[in-house]
């Protein structure tokens, strides 16, 4: 059986699509080995491949999914509080900064280079951490 991955993110007019992009691209890598979900305020059952299932936050268990990728401009106390209440281990958190709070497993900062942290913190930053899609991958080939 396949694990499920659950990706937190947001996309609208007001705020843009890069996130959504972002987490479609790797979403894209990833659905090969996992059942991909995602979870937003935001409607993103039109924009989102057939492949993947939406679900809103009242209806998710909170044993049910083996990671969650979180790809948001602002992680607040809201967020951060229904993130922990889904009691999802493995956390990967895709940001400008970090929410130790969280205690993700691992921290994604693609736009800023060295960034101090302390020893127990899993942090990749830098051109090396960037999420692109495949044809811009291609291109670059």
């Amino acid at each position: 059986m396949k694990k499920k991955i659950l990706f937190l993110t947001e996309a609208s007019n007001k705020i843009g699509n890069g996130h959504l992009s972002r987490c479609l691209a790797l979403s894209g890598f990833l659905k090969v080995r996992y059942k991909i979900f995602f979870i937003s305020k935001y409607n993103l059952k039109e924009v989102l491949p057939k492949s993947f299932k939406t679900i809103d936050f009242n209806s998710v268990r909170y044993d049910y999914f083996d990671a969650v990728i979180i790809d948001l401009k602002f992680i607040g106390k809201d967020y951060q509080k229904k993130i922990n209440e889904l009691k999802i281990k493995n956390k990967i958190i895709i940001s400008d900064k970090l929410y130790e709070k969280l205690k993700p497993s691992l921290t994604i900062i693609p736009y800023l280079n060295n960034i101090n942290t302390n020893k127990k913190q899993k942090v990749t930053s830098g051109l090396d951490s960037l999420v692109l899609n495949k044809k811009l991958i291609s291109i670059a080939k």
